[in-house]
């Protein structure tokens, strides 16, 4: 089975890929990848399990709003087209530095 991990570097997706990375075929896609119409397009030959733990944090709450929903509207767009399933996740941590 195709797992793609978005946020494959942060901390969940770091730690979901670890205890998967040996047993699926993982992809993890670069953060420009995520907003690329095109990359998704070149993936829908195969159906696919999104775990989806990207997103985009800072200050500016409405940009990162904006930001994150376009993401989110791209993964659903290719789910749609692949016949794919997504597994979203979220957390207020982050791997470096972080206010919280």
């Amino acid at each position: 089975m195709r797992i793609i991990v978005t946020g494959s570097n942060g901390y969940l997706g770091s730690n979901i890929c670890k205890y998967l990375e040996n047993n699926y075929n993982l992809i993890k896609p670069s953060r420009a990848e995520l907003y690329d119409k095109n990359y998704w397009q070149s993936l829908t030959n195969q159906k696919s399990l999104i775990i989806h733990t990207a997103a985009v944090t800072g200050w500016r709450r409405s940009e990162e709003y904006d930001s994150n929903l376009s993401m989110l509207s791209i993964l659903m767009d290719y789910c749609s087209a692949s016949g794919s399933s997504i597994l979203f996740f979220s957390s207020i941590h982050d791997k470096g530095n972080s206010a919280y």
